[in-house]
């Protein structure tokens, strides 16, 4: 989850949304562990309230999610790609893809760095300012077919695509209140990707990567399952721009107070 000020950000699976994706941490920024295939909302909460309301907007891998939500006070909302229509209201789930390769994919470029791989979710609060009245419109959702594109390739990479989950509410008012954006409040960003691709970002451990996917035969030593690595990283080394040996990222495992 990412918490900043008054404010909680975290991906849910659509099939349970009590249920966040795990997530990560490294250097300040977080990541959730996703799947192909799986569908999500995103869920905000307000955690305290404050001297006045806040609207937020939804970004994911880069696009606007086309609406805002209002929060007058504490609460929990899953958002997704958002439709209203003759007094319903509906958000579909975003479903985590493998991009479509570019055309501009050539195999021949420079390999694409860790965050190629990754998606986003971004939610942006802003100061809701109160402006007039009006019969509510319809709204189209937005599709999002992939965000989908990409020029990062490998199994790694995942972007968000459109679900097929809904959640529906009906008898919605057909009057609303029109706020505009005020200051902006806080920025809330989580980054996601399969397994593999956090590995290979440095933000998972192999050896936890792979004790998840192919863990050990029975009977497991109950120590030697617990061991956690003390990372070491080693930054390059260069001399007059010349990199005389690469940065490098060490795993030691300390066996000394298993028993014999």
């Amino acid at each position: 989850m990412v918490i900043q000020g008054r404010f909680k950000l975290e991906l849910v699976t659509a099939e349970n949304t009590d249920h966040p994706f795990k997530e990560h941490s490294r250097n300040g920024k977080h990541y959730a562990e996703v799947e192909p295939e799986a569908e999500y909302f995103i869920r905000v909460q307000v955690l305290e309230e404050g001297e006045f309301p806040v609207i937020a907007t939804f970004e994911v891998d880069g696009v606007d999610l086309g609406y805002h939500g209002r929060f007058f006070q504490t609460s929990s909302s899953l958002k997704g790609a958002w439709q209203y229509k003759n007094g319903t209201s509906a958000h579909s789930a975003l479903r985590f893809e493998k991009p479509r390769f570019s055309a501009n994919n050539d195999p021949q470029q420079p390999a694409k760095p860790p965050s190629a791989m990754m998606g986003t979710v971004s939610v942006y609060f802003y100061r809701a300012v109160f402006s007039h009245k009006r019969k509510r419109p319809d709204h189209d959702r937005k599709e999002i077919s992939n965000a989908a594109e990409s020029a990062s390739s490998g199994k790694e990479t995942i972007r968000s695509g459109q679900g097929s989950t809904l959640r529906t509410q009906s008898n919605v008012s057909i009057e609303e209140d029109v706020y505009h954006k005020g200051d902006l409040l806080e920025t809330l960003t989580l980054n996601y990707c399969t397994a593999v691709g956090l590995v290979n970002a440095g933000v998972l451990c192999g050896w936890e990567h792979a004790r998840t996917v192919a863990p050990f035969s029975e009977p497991t030593d109950p120590q030697l399952a617990n061991i956690k690595p003390k990372v070491i990283e080693r930054d390059a080394v260069v001399e007059d721009g010349v990199t005389i040996k690469k940065a490098e990222r060490i795993e030691v495992y300390d066996l000394s107070s298993l028993d014999d």
